[in-house]
């Protein structure tokens, strides 16, 4: 399958809105017309009308040449051999840096089935639109996607059961599906919108029930993410959190999806409104001293720091806001897309609920209608480098890790054991215990738990001075947090080290065994690490197995009153694939010999002989080695 898409102008330039477009399939003719041929059974193989910028597009076409015929103010202008590009070619010219999702952009424009999910709150199951869950920006965007990216296509939308009820729990099933649009023209593609909202929740909230995020068949290829609103709630002290950690449980939560569904997509939305935080919860949280706009940028900061899309709906609403509105007791001054009628500073009305949708359907960039459409977050390009910045990331277990001291031991959680990256964390409270760690990296992160039972430690690069990190983190509680781990993010991710010079760094975690003064215990749980590295092309060799490694250098040995003599090897780092190298030696003297024994991740024993057993030998001969593991 493939499309075609551009823009009708006039001879100065501007736009032709209305523009009536024809497609003409070039084998048909012995000759490029010149003429209106006039419908007929081979002529008119597709039509359309540009729109109001002058856009028009062709999807679901078979790949080949085509002529465009377009008829504007009484007059017909052709142009000839206009190829219908395959997508997966398209997709390189004009989705690459422009399209947020490009993935799925791809998979909706070929004929695949494709499934949305929209991961949030009361907002997005719909409250305060018309039909609640028929009205919400889910049913508009699956609208949105029918008729402007697969015209031709069934498109359906699930609900959760008992959506009225659903609060703070997990979604027992779905209702659907509901038709948004029937397939038409023989076209067999299925795109399911998922609306996976629950009343009130928050990040925490929704990784609790993350069986919701990963029980869907077939596998889920975008995720729609918007959150926020209920978490910056101050004054509802089961649902608050500070914006850092708010930015930390947004953060897991990316980092759960993307690891789940490596094939998946993902969008964090910001929050659009909300008359909290800002007036305090009139006691403990003075006005202020939170704003929307803090878990806004949260939420941005995640998006550009996991790699992922970004709707930026709180600045299309700061956009549409009007401080001198007449009506601002009625809308708090963002005009028909919201309505305080019951005392609601929230929920949007019909036409918010549509910004909503719109905002969102800019994810798509190009190609198609939505060409053109402003993106507040754009990615870049395809780029290439002689070396690349790659993140790589280890379990606890990893053989380069080093532990210390002789009291971590095993801690399995209860609760969400499933979204932590190690099977199970390293935990240790005892003052002195050490976690040592080298190797070449530019960034370096500690993932762990942070809760209301943790403590303090240290970390040292080089020999730098140590630097203290506190994980102790008070977090609410409500009827699920039945255990300390179902009250926390799991698998935090906690930068220790930012913008090293290129090459080895040797980190070193230190527990202190000391703690917050309203922490209950000194815990420090260990998930495992993350950093980044410089991707030389060396790097890249095909080994057998992840992690392979290739070390290599030359060493010396003499030969003391004998034949013979050995040195022990050390390599620079502990191979990482934890298996016994190949290590091959060899002398630069015809006269001698290496031999390479007792290999171990570590290191190995070179002896160097010489090959006619002069036992008055007492020279020093070097010898190159390699070794593969």
């Amino acid at each position: 399958m493939a499309y075609i898409s551009d823009v009708v102008l006039d001879i100065n330039g501007n736009a032709l809105p209305g523009a009536s477009v024809t497609l003409l399939r070039a084998s048909d003719y012995a000759s490029p017309p010149l003429t209106d041929p006039g419908p007929g059974t081979q002529n008119y193989i597709a039509q359309t009308t540009a729109s109001a910028t002058g856009q028009f597009v062709f999807d679901h076409i078979p790949v080949d040449d085509y002529h465009l015929m377009v008829k504007a103010a009484g007059q017909t202008t052709f142009r000839y051999h206009v190829p219908a590009l395959p997508v997966e070619a398209a997709r390189v010219k004009e989705a690459d840096g422009r399209s947020l999702i490009p993935i799925t952009l791809e998979k909706i424009l070929s004929g695949q089935n494709t499934t949305i999910h929209c991961v949030g709150d009361s907002i997005t199951v719909g409250y305060n639109s018309t039909g609640t869950v028929g009205g919400g920006f889910v049913q508009r965007l699956g609208v949105l996607i029918a008729q402007q990216l697969a015209p031709l296509a069934a498109v359906q939308r699930y609900d959760p059961n008992a959506y009225g009820a659903l609060q703070d729990g997990p979604i027992t099933g779905w209702n659907g599906p509901t038709t948004i649009q029937s397939p038409s023209g023989g076209s067999t593609q299925v795109i399911e919108i998922v609306n996976n909202g629950v009343s009130g929740d928050t990040v925490q909230r929704v990784l609790r029930r993350y069986n919701n995020l990963t029980g869907w068949s077939p596998n889920i290829d975008l995720f729609i993410v918007y959150l926020g609103i209920n978490d910056s709630v101050t004054n509802d002290s089961s649902k608050f959190v500070p914006p850092d950690a708010f930015y930390a449980g947004l953060t897991s939560l990316a980092n759960f999806l993307r690891t789940y569904y490596p094939e998946a997509e993902v969008a964090l939305c910001s929050p659009h409104h909300n008359d909290q935080p800002d007036v305090g919860n009139g006691g403990t949280i003075p006005a202020g001293t939170y704003t929307l706009e803090q878990y806004a940028s949260a939420t941005r900061r995640v998006a550009i720091e996991q790699g992922v899309a970004l709707v930026d709906l709180r600045t299309s609403w700061a956009d549409q806001y009007n401080a001198s509105d007449p009506n601002f007791a009625g809308d708090d001054g963002y005009g028909p897309w919201l309505s305080t009628a019951g005392g609601n500073h929230t929920h949007p009305t019909d036409l918010g609920h549509q910004a909503i949708a719109e905002e969102i359907f800019k994810l798509f960039g190009t190609p198609g209608l939505s060409a053109g459409r402003m993106q507040r977050l754009q990615t870049v390009g395809p780029r290439r480098h002689f070396k690349e910045l790659e993140v790589v990331r280890n379990p606890n277990n990893h053989p380069a890790l080093v532990y210390g001291g002789g009291h971590w031991s095993t801690y399995n959680p209860a609760l969400l054991s499933s979204l932590y990256y190690s099977a199970s964390l390293k935990k240790s409270n005892t003052a002195n215990d050490t976690i040592i760690w080298y190797a070449p990296c530019q960034d370096f992160a500690i993932l762990t738990r942070r809760g209301r039972d943790c403590g303090q430690f240290t970390i040292t690069i080089d020999s730098g001075s140590p630097t203290t990190f506190d994980n102790y983190r008070a977090y609410p509680t409500s009827i699920s947090d039945t255990t300390e781990d179902g009250a926390v993010y799991p698998s935090e991710k906690l930068w220790v080290a930012r913008g090293l010079s290129e090459g080895w760094h040797q980190i070193a975690l230190t527990v202190l065994g000391t703690k917050n003064p309203a922490s209950s215990a000194a815990n420090i749980y260990f998930d495992g690490i993350e950093y980044t590295r410089w991707n030389y092309t060396a790097r890249k060799l095909q080994c057998p197995q992840e992690n392979s490694q290739v070390q290599y250098g030359s060493s010396s040995v003499t030969l003391p009153n004998g034949y013979y003599g050995s040195v022990n090897v050390t390599f620079q780092k502990t191979f990482e694939s934890g298996q016994v190298p190949v290590v091959v030696a060899t002398t630069n003297n015809v006269d001698h010999y290496a031999v390479v024994t007792n290999v171990s991740i570590n290191g190995f024993t070179l002896y160097i002989v010489n090959n006619t057993y002069n036992y008055a030998d007492s020279s020093t001969q070097t010898a190159q080695w390699i070794a593969i593991g």
